[in-house]
């Protein structure tokens, strides 16, 4: 389903490292209050599925964000008047 090469489907590590993983990061590492997190799905010891959960980021994390933010600004704006 995922349009990835049939040896990434015969190789769970190489599709959780090269596909899960990487999405993971690069979208859980933007600016957006989007956020997955991704789990397996076993039948005895092979992965038969993979399970997304898909959320907003946690509010502190983004207050968090908005706060640093803010302190740049202001940081910006003391030392726009020393020339």
């Amino acid at each position: 389903m995922l349009n990835t090469p049939e040896s990434f489907r015969a190789n769970f590590k190489a599709f959780r490292v090269r596909v899960l993983e990487k999405a993971n990061k690069d979208i859980n590492g933007m600016a957006t209050e989007l956020s997955f997190e991704w789990e397996s799905v076993k039948r005895g010891k092979a992965v038969v599925a993979v399970r997304f959960v898909f959320g907003g980021k946690k509010k502190a994390l983004l207050q968090k964000e908005q706060a640093v933010e803010s302190h740049v600004k202001e940081k910006r704006q003391d030392f726009s008047g020393c020339r």
